[in-house]
């Protein structure tokens, strides 16, 4: 009855890593157990060596006091449960977990984070090739995306507090890895030296380049036609520098929005962080640093990038623009002094191609099709399409909010179709878009060094 005691106080909330290594501190000579001089003990042929401290400690209230033997001995498991999670067993330098599944504390805030956690959360409750034993998450507010996931599927939850989250490292709760995806928090050192294996960084780019908070747009906006996915070591106090354990590169689909690319990546990452996660120990031996040749850099954007400078903005730049941020902000302009979105864009392919546009163009301005002032408007009747002219060409739209949605044929009927009202151009506005585009050309620069650097991780 005493050994069970013991048992169901030390195991009680311990996962199948803790049960282990508690396993292995089990074992008590027939010496320290005479020791202990205490009737009913004699039967007992192994105890937790935390226990049995807590008991010689405790030795003297046995005799002519309150206390019972079973007392006491419950009282000495529980002090062992709570001396075993926070003795350097589970240290960074002292683990004892050396293979999957692991302890698993996950970072994340958003949707492309939750898709990360849906995989990991699946592994765990699987009944094939587990990689993860327990699974802990960690969010900025329980408000986020990654957080109302953890909450409605039981994981177990901590809030980022300056970050401190000393009571969830050292106090009960033991980890072999950290992953984040998606966290947008820089994490310090001591915070990173927590995990025995490190912290593992999914990012959503061939690293060096678009290192920064924003890769995903930066790939749409700057045409690249190579995406993929880095799952990198996180270093302390600067993002997306940390070696390299695995990369693998996917072309990114043709037209694709910004959402579109994110959630093709999610999954590409999930499964690749899963692969990691299988042959973690050898990973983390053979690492690669990043090389800087080749490195740009995704700074986070803004409301302020999705505006439309028709003047200076290309047909190609615009479709772009569209594709990186029509989902978020949608596409900003004025006209007559007010702000304006438009939407569903016309492919560039069919506003080229159509006869329709092309004919009503020309009948509209039959001498000055290609000296059209930038931001002048058309409407194309015959395909309900909304032409605005920009630097060198024309785009197309099938709707516009100014006010209230509608449609390109109601804006024309309540607005564009008005005598006093003809000519009324679409204002350029500044956006700031030179200072993140035109830098693709870095591409083809830096694959050679990507690609020696998966041949190193594939070797």
């Amino acid at each position: 009855m005493f050994r069970a005691t013991v048992l169901l106080h030390c195991l009680h909330n311990a996962s199948s890593g803790e049960v282990q290594q508690l396993h292995h501190c089990t074992l008590l000579t027939s010496s320290s157990l005479a020791s202990l001089q205490l009737t009913g003990f004699s039967t007992l042929s192994s105890l937790c060596r935390g226990c049995a401290k807590s008991l010689q400690r405790r030795t003297h209230t046995l005799r002519g006091n309150k206390h019972s033997p079973e007392g006491v001995l419950q009282q000495g498991a529980v002090e062992c449960s709570q001396s075993l999670r926070h003795s350097s067993q589970f240290t960074r330098t002292n683990t004892n977990t050396t293979r999957p599944p692991w302890r698993t504390m996950f970072f994340g805030t958003d949707e492309y984070a939750v898709k990360h956690l849906k995989e990991l959360n699946a592994n765990r409750t699987s009944r094939s090739v587990r990689v993860v034993d327990t699974l802990d998450v960690v969010v900025p507010s329980a408000k986020c995306a990654v957080g109302a996931y953890a909450q409605s599927n039981g994981l177990r939850l901590h809030e980022w507090s300056d970050g401190d989250l000393s009571s969830s490292l050292d106090g009960g709760r033991s980890f072999d890895v950290g992953v984040v995806v998606s966290f947008g928090h820089l994490l310090p050192k001591r915070i990173i030296e927590a995990f025995p294996y490190g912290m593992l960084n999914v990012h959503p780019s061939i690293l060096p380049r678009w290192r920064g908070a924003s890769p995903i747009l930066h790939t749409i906006l700057n045409g690249d036609e190579e995406t993929g996915i880095s799952i990198i070591q996180i270093r302390p106090s600067r993002f997306d520098v940390g070696p390299l354990l695995l990369q693998e590169c996917y072309p990114v689909p043709e037209n694709c929005t910004t959402l579109q690319l994110r959630d093709y990546l999610a999954i590409e990452g999930a499964t690749l962080l899963l692969r990691t996660l299988q042959d973690l120990k050898t990973l983390v031996k053979r690492e690669v640093e990043q090389d800087n040749y080749g490195l740009t850099y995704a700074r986070k954007l803004s409301v302020v990038n999705a505006r439309v400078n028709w003047e200076t903005q290309s047909p190609i730049s615009i479709d772009r623009q569209y594709r990186a941020f029509s989902e978020m902000y949608g596409l900003r302009s004025q006209w007559k002094n007010q702000p304006v979105r438009l939407l569903d864009m016309v492919p560039l392919v069919e506003m080229h191609e159509c006869s329709d546009i092309e004919a009503s163009l020309l009948e509209a301005f039959p001498d000055t099709l290609m000296s059209v002032r930038p931001g002048i408007a058309h409407y194309c009747s015959a395909r309900e399409i909304l032409c605005i002219r920009c630097l060198d060409g024309w785009v197309g739209f099938q709707g516009i909010t100014i006010k209230k949605p509608m449609t390109a044929k109601s804006f024309y009927n309540g607005y564009l179709s008005r005598a006093e009202l003809r000519g009324t151009a679409f204002e350029s506005l500044e956006n700031g878009l030179s200072k993140h585009v035109g830098r693709g050309a870095d591409r083809k620069v830096a694959q050679p060094v990507e690609a020696l650097q998966r041949m190193r991780l594939m070797h």
